[in-house]
């Protein structure tokens, strides 16, 4: 009985096949351990086969025996867990582990044949392997997240810095799914920067969880020129000059106003006395 390969999970049966050299003009009958009698045995399981071939004219008869091995063991494989793609980590790479008995072939559902896979989107990716020497096969598969949803961040315009307001209070208003961090151009990490200078001021939030980043400025303004302001010399009142008028003269860029030391408000004061007079 000539040797047969084994059965395995691509050849799930094999023929037996009996060769004779009975003499010429002979017949012969076959007789299998498992009682058939036809000079071929189709099998599906390992053992040891065994057939008796009788000669019909002469009653001798040889016997032959054979042996088959049966592999079917299948392989086993796994893909690790892996953390998302995000803004920070933008790949992952996929390991597939097998046990397999033998060695194996790999096969991804983007036809790659590496046992690694390095993939950059978010998806479902499968693997099957192959033992080459049973040819058994066995798959698994794992989903991928990715998350590089980009926070927003916006500052509100806040007004001027001047004589009358010494500071400023910007403040990051944000738009994210997740907790974030702030860190401004003096590496502070609030939501809010108090500010007392004229300049543009960034900002910078970051999501903690997908580390994906937005930024955004403002611009603060800061007037703190001074006006300049004077009262020109008048003569003096006297019996025949019974009132001068003081004339506030200022270079303010802006429109000013006007504080005499009685309270009164015009750029001009009519007097009548001899004093000491002053505005603001």
């Amino acid at each position: 009985i000539p040797a047969v390969e084994q059965i395995d999970c691509t050849h799930t049966s094999r023929t037996l096949t009996v060769n004779t050299t009975a003499d010429t003009g002979h017949s012969v009958t076959y007789l299998w351990n498992n009682n058939s009698d036809q000079s071929t045995l189709t099998i599906t399981e390992d053992g040891i086969y065994n057939i008796t071939v009788t000669d019909n004219n002469n009653f001798c008869s040889v016997t032959g025996t054979q042996s088959v091995i049966k592999d079917i063991t299948m392989p086993s494989v796994q893909i690790p867990a892996v953390n998302q793609i995000d803004c920070k980590t933008t790949q992952q790479t996929l390991l597939a582990q097998t046990t397999a008995a033998h060695s194996v072939t790999y096969l991804w559902n983007d036809n790659s044949d590496k046992n690694s896979l390095v993939v950059t989107e978010g998806d479902v990716y499968s693997i099957q392997i192959t033992d080459t020497q049973n040819h058994c096969t066995a798959s698994t598969s794992i989903s991928v997240t990715k998350d590089i949803t980009s926070p927003t961040v916006s500052i509100p315009a806040v007004g001027q810095i001047d004589c009358k307001v010494l500071s400023q209070t910007l403040i990051a208003q944000t738009v994210a799914i997740h907790e974030v961090e702030y860190k401004w151009d003096d590496n502070s990490g609030n939501s809010q920067l108090v500010v007392t200078n004229g300049d543009t001021y960034n900002v910078v939030i970051t999501d903690k969880q997908n580390f994906c980043t937005a930024s955004a400025s403002v611009s603060v303004t800061k007037d703190i020129v001074k006006p300049t302001v004077n009262i020109p010399v008048v003569d003096q009142i006297d019996c025949m000059v019974s009132n001068q008028t003081l004339i506030a003269q200022t270079s303010a860029a802006h429109n000013v106003s006007y504080k005499w030391n009685d309270y009164s408000t015009a750029n001009s004061l009519v007097v009548t006395n001899g004093a000491i007079y002053s505005v603001v």
